[in-house]
């Protein structure tokens, strides 16, 4: 049995993880951010060690950890994903002060058996071919944060005997996810019979479902001898916008309005689209994603159809931080 700790697990990727790693013999300790609606976990909160603390505080972070004393760290922790997240200073203080001060909490507490870093596809250069490796010239607060996390985490790992591992996560979807991203937009726009306003159809990107995503979270934690690597979580494949609609559209058999908008995208997606994630690398994890876009869409459909209540009144985005 482990003691792990989850942070950032009200989120999107932190509360699916949480969901999952309660179903087993570990004790479960988590951080959420003070003030947070944790909407997604409600209903597992009495199963876990909950803290609700905030990571730039960093007598709050180092008290939190003396007490857990965690092996294993899930860094799901990150402010800025939403297009609504949009303050610099706080992206900055999140991600990037906020993982310093668990890193140096982590190293002062010296006992960390694996810290396992969520990293972001943005981070990857504009250069083909490099992937794990490379580093992407960054032109928003939110790419910026990411790569100076993974740097930062990288750093504790080489200097400070902190065993971590990053993993680029590409355009992870599925159950639990907010409103403000495409795939859930197109489930609740359904379900509530709804048009959607979508950015342009032709941008091509890599999608990954949830379930795979906490499938290589948990490899990644339990795999000896990858301290300092990197490795992509996609399905390695690249679909474009008007696909992913039209096939939701066909397999649930029901129709969609979408009035496309042609404009520049915030984060210089045209740059790192047609990029899909480099998951050979990622195999030596001993996982492959098992959901097919197809089986993952319609699986994705199904849980929303159930869970629609959920999104019924919330509609700002800023809602489900």
């Amino acid at each position: 049995m482990s003691r792990i700790l989850i942070t950032g697990a009200s989120g999107f990727i932190g509360s699916n993880l949480a969901r999952e790693l309660v179903k087993t013999q570990n004790e479960v300790s988590i951080f959420v951010r003070k003030g947070t609606k944790p909407w997604r976990i409600n209903d597992i909160l009495s199963d876990c060690d909950t803290h609700a603390i905030n990571l730039i505080n960093v007598e709050e972070t180092r008290d939190a950890i003396q007490k857990i004393k965690p092996d294993i760290v899930y860094h799901c922790a990150a402010y800025g994903i939403s297009q609504k997240q949009n303050d610099g200073d706080k992206i900055f203080r999140t991600n990037i002060s906020g993982t310093t001060n668990l890193l140096i909490a982590l190293e002062e507490y010296n006992k960390l058996e694996r810290l396992v870093n969520v990293g972001s596809y943005l981070e990857h250069s504009l250069k083909p071919g490099y992937y794990e490796s490379g580093v992407r010239k960054s032109i928003d607060p939110y790419t910026v944060s990411k790569v100076y996390q993974t740097e930062l985490v990288q750093y504790f790992n080489n200097k400070k005997n902190i065993p971590a591992v990053t993993l680029r996560l590409f355009n992870p979807y599925g159950k639990f996810e907010e409103p403000g991203r495409l795939v859930s937009d197109i489930m609740i726009s359904i379900l509530q019979k709804k048009s959607l306003e979508v950015f342009s159809g032709s941008a091509r990107h890599d999608f990954i479902h949830i379930d795979d995503v906490i499938s290589v979270l948990q490899n990644a934690a339990k795999k000896p001898n990858i301290e300092g690597k990197i490795f992509d979580v996609g399905n390695g494949k690249e679909i474009s916008v008007k696909d992913i609609v039209e096939l939701t559209c066909n397999i649930t058999n029901t129709n969609l309005k979408i009035k496309w908008r042609i404009e520049n995208q915030s984060r210089s997606e045209k740059d790192i689209d047609k990029r899909p994630a480099n998951i050979q690398k990622t195999k030596k994890l001993n996982w492959k994603p098992k959901i097919s876009i197809k089986k993952g869409l319609l699986k994705t459909f199904d849980w929303y159809k159930e869970h629609i209540d959920l999104y019924k009144n919330f509609r700002l985005i800023s809602d489900f931080d």
